[in-house]
């Protein structure tokens, strides 16, 4: 539990622009991929 914590005190420490960089990261791959397999399937 305290290494659970100690994790989540971690992310939160981390700076602002990192969370902004995977979030952007995670939506241009979730967008990519959602293409690919609309073009797959047409």
């Amino acid at each position: 539990m305290c290494r659970v914590l100690s994790i989540v005190s971690y992310f939160f420490d981390a700076p602002f622009w990192l969370i902004i960089i995977l979030a952007v990261a995670g939506f241009m791959f979730g967008v990519f991929s959602s293409v690919k397999a609309f073009e797959r399937n047409a």
